[in-house]
C-alpha cells in the first residue's frame, strides 16, 4: 500500500530544502558559467577559422573569459585572407613566368635577326631591361596624350553653330583657331557644319583667303576675336 505519510514527509523536506537554497547564488552562478563556457567555445571558433589548434584556444578562453577571445580575433591572422595572399602570390608568380617565357622567345627572335645582320647579340638581361623600359616610356606618353586630349577644349559641332551666326542670323567672325599640333589660324566665317568636320574661311599668311575643313578633334581651342 501507498504509504502516505512517508510521501507527504519527503513533499516537506523538498519544499523547505528550496526555502534554504538562495535562487540569486543560482542565476548568478548560471550567468558566470554560460559567460565562460561561451567565451571558450568561441575562442575555440575564432582558432579553427585561424587554422589554429581549437583545444588550446579553448582553454585559453576558459581561464580568460571574454578577453581571450577579443584577444584572438585582433591577434591571430585570418586563414581566409592568408589563402587568399597565397592565392594571389601564385598566381603572380605563374603570370611572372608565363611573361618571362615569352620574353625569352622574342628574344631568340631577335638575336637570329641580328646574327643575320652581323650584328652583336646582347645579353638577355640587357635586351630585357631595355625591352622593359621601352614599354613603361609607350605608357607613360600615352597616359600624356590622353590626359592632354582631355584638358582639350570641347569644340564639336553644337559648339560652332552656337559661333557661327548672331541672334539676327548675320555670320560672326573673325575667330581664333589653335589646333592640336599648335598652329594658330585666323577664321573669317564659319561656312559649313557637319557632324565630324567642319568648314571654315581663313585668311593664310599672305593674305589670301581660303576655305579649309578641319575636324573637330583637331581644334583645341576656338575663339571670337574683339573687333
Amino acid at each position: 500500500m501507498i504509504n502516505f505519510e512517508n510521501i507527504l514527509g519527503w513533499f516537506y523536506v523538498f519544499i523547505n530544502g528550496l526555502e534554504a537554497i538562495n535562487i540569486s547564488c543560482i542565476i548568478t552562478a548560471l550567468i558566470i558559467l554560460i559567460i565562460v563556457l561561451g567565451s571558450a567555445f568561441l575562442s575555440a571558433t575564432i582558432a579553427e577559422t585561424r587554422d589554429k589548434s581549437m583545444f588550446i584556444h579553448f582553454l585559453g578562453g576558459l581561464l580568460l573569459p571574454i578577453a581571450y577571445p577579443v584577444l584572438i580575433n585582433k591577434k591571430l591572422e585570418n586563414i581566409t585572407k592568408v589563402n587568399k595572399n597565397k592565392k594571389e602570390e601564385l598566381r603572380n608568380e605563374v603570370k611572372n613566368e608565363i611573361n618571362m617565357k615569352l620574353a625569352k622567345v622574342q628574344y631568340d627572335m631577335e638575336c637570329k635577326k641580328l646574327v643575320k645582320k652581323g650584328m652583336p647579340i646582347p645579353e638577355f638581361i640587357d635586351w630585357f631591361n631595355t625591352r622593359e623600359a621601352s614599354k613603361t616610356s609607350v605608357a607613360q606618353n600615352a597616359i600624356k596624350e590622353d590626359t592632354a586630349s582631355s584638358s582639350q577644349s570641347a569644340v564639336d559641332r553644337k559648339f560652332l553653330e552656337n559661333m557661327a551666326v548672331d541672334s539676327n542670323g548675320n555670320p560672326q567672325g573673325p575667330f581664333r583657331a589653335v589646333l592640336s599640333d599648335g598652329r594658330e589660324l585666323t577664321v573669317q566665317h564659319i561656312k559649313n557644319i557637319m557632324d565630324e568636320i567642319a568648314a571654315f574661311e581663313i585668311v593664310d599668311h599672305n593674305g589670301v583667303t581660303k576655305n579649309i575643313r578641319i575636324k573637330y578633334a583637331a581644334i583645341s581651342t576656338f575663339e571670337r576675336i574683339a573687333d
